[in-house]
C-alpha cells in the first residue's frame, strides 16, 4: 500500500464549478449516494466485533481507502449529472468541497446502519490499537 500514491491521485483532481440548479439536485437527506457504484467488498460485510472502543482505532489505509471510494462516487455522480445538493451551503456535493458532515451522513451511516456497528468495525479483521490519538470538536 502506498499512501502517497494515493494522496497524489486525489491532488491531482480537478475544482470546476458545477453550474447545476437545485431542480437538477437530489437534497442531501433523500441521497442513495452510492446506490450506481459497484460496493467494495470490505464495506460488504461486517469485519470484526470490537467491544473495546479503545481498540476501534483506524487505519490510513482505510481512512484513504474510504477516500477514494467517496471519491469515486462523487465524481460518477457529478459526471452522469446526478448531483446531491446541501441545504445548509446552497452548493453541489463533489470532492473538492465534501466534508466530513457529509461523508457520515452519505457513507458512514448507511454503510454500517445494518449492521449496528461502527466504521472501523465494518473495515477490520480484529481490534486495532491507536498509536496517536487525534480529537475534533463538532
Amino acid at each position: 500500500f502506498r499512501a502517497d500514491l494515493c494522496f497524489d491521485a486525489l491532488e491531482a483532481l480537478d475544482d470546476e464549478e458545477h453550474d447545476a440548479t437545485t431542480s437538477d439536485c437530489l437534497p442531501l437527506h433523500e441521497v442513495k449516494a452510492f446506490e450506481t457504484v459497484d460496493l467494495p467488498e470490505e464495506y460488504k460485510h461486517r469485519g470484526a466485533q470490537i467491544p473495546d472502543i479503545h481498540m476501534r482505532a483506524i487505519s490510513i489505509q482505510q481512512l484513504v481507502q474510504l477516500g477514494l471510494f467517496v471519491m469515486r462516487v462523487l465524481k460518477k455522480r457529478v459526471s452522469e449529472k446526478r448531483y446531491i445538493f446541501d441545504s445548509r451551503t446552497s452548493r453541489v456535493i463533489t470532492w473538492c468541497i465534501v466534508n466530513l458532515y457529509h461523508i457520515t451522513d452519505l457513507f458512514v451511516v448507511p454503510l454500517t446502519r445494518r449492521f449496528r456497528c461502527s466504521f472501523v468495525e465494518l473495515v477490520a479483521k480484529g481490534p486495532q490499537a491507536a498509536k496517536w490519538f487525534v480529537s475534533h470538536w463538532w
